[in-house]
């Protein structure tokens, strides 16, 4: 059975939490509830998921507010596969088509916090994200600009 990539639904968040509470990088300094999640996905989120043979094993989330991949997992188990790099693409894609401003102007960079010195900064700067600015807990900005036509 191939890989399924969909939106999530409230139904899914469960296991999309125990996938993020599964990171070994990127620890969660504060706790991230059902009620945030399912609150973010009503509102100014869209989230999708990646199943195997029925089983989700990864997610993105992206927020079309503040133009960003509020987060992206995948199990470790299944890393390597190419379903991070799908899930992002689909959250990125996602996010370019969001308006901007009063006059809906096409938004022209997108950005996603990691960990320093994390695997996903590695995975980040290979898909071609430009690092910006440390953050506190070691953390770092990255961004992605459109590309011109």
């Amino acid at each position: 059975m191939p890989l399924l990539i969909r939106l999530a639904t409230e139904d899914d968040i469960n296991a999309m939490l125990r996938i993020r509470l599964d990171a070994k990088e990127n620890i969660l300094r504060t706790k991230l509830t059902y009620d945030m999640v399912a609150s973010a996905m009503r509102k100014d989120c869209h989230a999708w998921v990646a199943l195997y043979h029925s089983h989700i094993v990864g997610f993105s989330i992206a927020n079309k507010k503040n133009h960003s991949v509020w987060g992206l997992f995948v199990l470790s188990s299944y890393h390597g596969q190419g379903i991070g790099r799908t899930l992002l693409e689909i959250a990125t894609d996602w996010l370019w088509k969001q308006p901007v401003g009063f006059f809906r102007r096409p938004c022209q960079k997108i950005w996603l916090d990691t960990k320093q010195g994390s695997r996903a900064e590695g995975f980040y700067q290979h898909l071609g994200w430009q690092r910006g600015e440390n953050l506190p807990f070691d953390e770092v900005r990255y961004y992605l600009y459109r590309k011109q036509s």
